[in-house]
């Protein structure tokens, strides 16, 4: 088979129909390329910054995780605070008075 030329002429010249229907399309061509490149222009980076958040997450939630459950730091995270031990007693008490109360 022939290799194509570098450069194809059309056989006639192009009548003023034709000449206005090929600069519309070139327009048109030029448009959609400008509308994506804007498009990827604007979508690069927040993909870029959605991949960065994702992965900041999941290390974050994995590193968290590895400090909650150490054994030293888990009997500290499971003991009462000092209010609520005191708000206990006190209810310990007027649990006491409502009983003694109702005898």
């Amino acid at each position: 088979m022939d290799q194509p030329p570098p450069t194809i002429r059309p056989q006639s010249a192009f009548t003023d129909r034709e000449k206005l229907e090929t600069e519309v399309i070139k327009m048109l061509i030029t448009s959609y390329f400008n509308i994506i490149k804007r498009l990827i222009i604007d979508v690069i980076p927040k993909s870029i910054s959605f991949s960065l958040v994702t992965y900041s997450k999941d290390n974050i939630q994995k590193e968290l995780l590895k400090e909650l459950y150490k054994p030293e730091v888990l009997d500290d995270l499971l003991k009462e605070s000092d209010h609520v031990v005191r708000r206990r007693a006190e209810v310990r008490q007027m649990l006491k008075a409502l009983n003694k109360a109702e005898e």
